[in-house]
């Protein structure tokens, strides 16, 4: 493939990305401030920034394929925080 195709095909899935992650954030910041409840679409966003990312016809470019997992709220951050969060939980119900 011309490399036309593969920069056609990764700013697509680039810009899929960034709607994903805005979305995944505006949830996360209306659930922290506002309480309200909203439900996160996990790792849709950071799998479209890594396709994105490898498809890139640079060279070297692709070795950074990981870095969407982590801008992306939804992936490795909400991994990481939603076992504290129910154990934060669990505890305030156990206090009760």
């Amino acid at each position: 493939m011309k490399a036309a195709v593969f920069w056609a095909i990764s700013i697509f899935l680039f810009a899929n990305f960034a709607w994903v992650a805005c979305i995944n954030l505006w949830t996360a910041i209306r659930w922290y401030l506002h309480r309200k409840r909203g439900s996160m679409v996990p790792f849709i966003g950071g799998i479209l920034g890594c396709m994105a990312v490898i498809l890139v016809p640079l060279n070297g470019f692709g070795s950074y394929w990981w870095i969407p997992l982590f801008v992306d709220i939804g992936c490795v951050p909400f991994v990481l925080l939603a076992p504290v969060f129910f154990i934060m939980r669990y505890a305030r119900k156990k206090k009760r």
